[in-house]
């Protein structure tokens, strides 16, 4: 990998680009990009008949790219929904990665699903608990499960919640949660990580996905003892440090 490649960042869920500005800041040197997911943030455009397949977004990935003037390299940074993403692009343009950075994610079809997330994903609750929890509450309850992240970090989530967002995440997870999600793509994520250089950066105190899911997505593991969930938020620096050491 070269300094000269571009960065590619792409956030969790619920999140949005923003997830990386603390990250960025300290890659002043570097080319970096930063996308909203589709249907996240302030930023993405998307029909009313976005499926949220993977095929979808890997092709809307592609069509974002398409005007951005990147390298002719680009490493992957994602992070929880944005690691998928980031295997899945990566596995059909690999001649256009140099490496990827995978941050506490699942690419699990056997994977037992936190509660919010089997909320989200119902059809009858997840539109309930949308149309009941406004951003206030959202902070709140966010702020509970999350303690480690700053209330900046946390009023920061809130602001990309928008109408759209709320509807993305529900169609999102409706379909992450079912079991036939991977299909045709978990022998692509395997290979993938055996033929581009990939290292999985991972927040050891994460109550959603547990550490063993670390080593299941291979790549070679580094592990943060005192971090959660959210590590570009809440150990920014040592997200900087790790892509810097990959680009050498």
């Amino acid at each position: 990998m070269k300094k000269e490649d571009t960065i590619l960042f792409l956030h969790g869920g619920p999140d949005h680009k923003e997830e990386w500005n603390a990250v960025i800041k300290l890659l002043d040197e570097y080319q970096c990009l930063a996308m909203d997911l589709p249907g996240f943030g302030l930023t993405s455009k998307i029909s009313n008949d976005f499926d949220f397949t993977i095929r979808s977004q890997v092709n809307y990935l592609s069509d974002w790219l398409i005007n951005k003037h990147t390298s002719e390299k680009i490493l992957l940074v994602g992070h929880d929904i944005g690691a998928i993403l980031s295997l899945a692009w990566a596995s059909e343009h690999k001649e256009e990665v140099s490496g990827l950075l995978l941050m506490n994610t699942v690419a699990d079809r056997n994977f037992e699903w936190h509660k919010m997330a089997k909320i989200w994903g119902h059809k009858i609750w997840g539109r309930i608990f949308m149309f009941f929890v406004n951003n206030t509450f959202f902070k709140m309850g966010f702020s509970k499960d999350f303690p480690e992240l700053a209330e900046v970090d946390v009023n920061n989530v809130a602001k990309g919640l928008s109408k759209t967002a709320r509807r993305s995440l529900l169609k999102l997870f409706q379909k992450m949660t079912a079991p036939d999600y991977y299909d045709g793509w978990e022998d692509k994520f395997k290979k993938v990580v055996t033929e581009i250089p990939t290292t999985v950066l991972w927040g050891k105190q994460d109550p959603l996905v547990t550490q063993e899911y670390a080593h299941r997505l291979g790549g070679k593991v580094v592990m943060i003892e005192d971090c959660g969930h959210w590590v570009p938020r809440q150990k920014p620096y040592l997200v900087a440090e790790q892509i810097k050491k990959m680009l050498g």
